[in-house]
């Protein structure tokens, strides 16, 4: 089977839905819009938090019909009559689970398990350490992290061609893929405590990912077979900015509310995008 006949009869079974496809769903891969980086840490070692939150995914699809192409939003395709065929989401809601310790005066480490997963390091340069800082006290921080993510997907359809002179042949069309995406990030805080219980933070920040995977599509029809592979290769950026508010609610309990703005970019997809988070958290 010509190339050319590859891609056409896989963009058909794939535009079409054919009888039996349940899920025609391309590789992608995704970036966080959530910061919550307070730059007052603790001078206590050992001292721990345990935060929660539920924040939104953007994704990037990464190659769609066989196109080699990047596009903003993922495409999902459900088998259901209430749902057109081409529904495309660009947002992906998913819990957040994150734990801070402190290992030293003003250095802090901290493991968040998003969409993605993210060891991070953050150390406090200026101002006084939370326990002591009161109304009027600017702080500074630096933060790096590290990030890295895997998905995959396979499916299998089966279909029936019928030929103009009535003929008919049996056929199964495969599309598998499996994706890791890492990266790092960096930013600057600054902090200023408007009262015993308010801390007003933000500042810039910057992503950098790259991701390794392929994708392998597999047309099969009586006994012949033709299969593509595509080298998934790809990187990407996020150049944003948060301002955040935290309230202190008591010695252990606190609630953050903040504003991101980010512009995304993967390979030549780009999306400016703006997003509001709130985390709830524990501190002792």
């Amino acid at each position: 089977m010509s190339y050319l006949l590859f891609f056409r009869l896989f963009t058909l079974l794939v535009v079409i839905g054919i009888s039996g496809c349940s899920v025609n769903n391309p590789p992608y891969t995704s970036m966080s819009l959530m910061r919550f980086e307070s730059p007052e840490l603790s001078e206590k070692p050992l001292t721990t938090q345990l935060h929660f939150s539920v924040s939104e995914e953007r994704q990037f699809t990464l190659s769609n019909n066989a196109e080699p192409e990047v596009t903003y939003g993922c495409s999902y395709r459900p088998a259901s009559a209430t749902r057109p065929a081409t529904y495309n989401q660009c947002k992906q809601e998913y819990n957040v689970y994150r734990g801070a310790v402190a290992v030293a005066p003003g250095l802090e480490f901290t493991y968040t398990k998003h969409a993605t997963h993210r060891v991070s390091v953050k150390h406090q340069f200026a101002g006084q350490y939370r326990e002591a800082a009161g109304s009027g006290n600017w702080s500074q921080a630096v933060v790096a992290g590290y990030n890295w993510q895997q998905a995959d997907f396979a499916d299998e359809l089966r279909f029936e061609l019928i030929s103009p002179t009535g003929g008919s042949s049996n056929g199964v069309q495969t599309n598998s893929w499996q994706q890791k995406t890492t990266g790092y990030d960096i930013g600057y805080v600054l902090g200023y405590r408007a009262s015993p219980s308010l801390l007003i933070y933000g500042g810039p920040y910057l992503y950098k990912g790259a991701l390794k995977g392929e994708q392998i599509l597999t047309i099969a029809v009586d006994n012949g077979q033709t299969q593509r592979i595509f080298d998934l290769k790809s990187s990407g950026q996020q150049l944003g900015a948060n301002l955040a508010l935290q309230f202190n609610l008591g010695q252990h309990f606190i609630l953050q509310t903040e504003l991101v703005s980010s512009q995304l970019r993967w390979q030549d997809a780009k999306k400016t995008a703006s997003q509001f988070n709130v985390m709830v958290g524990v501190q002792f």
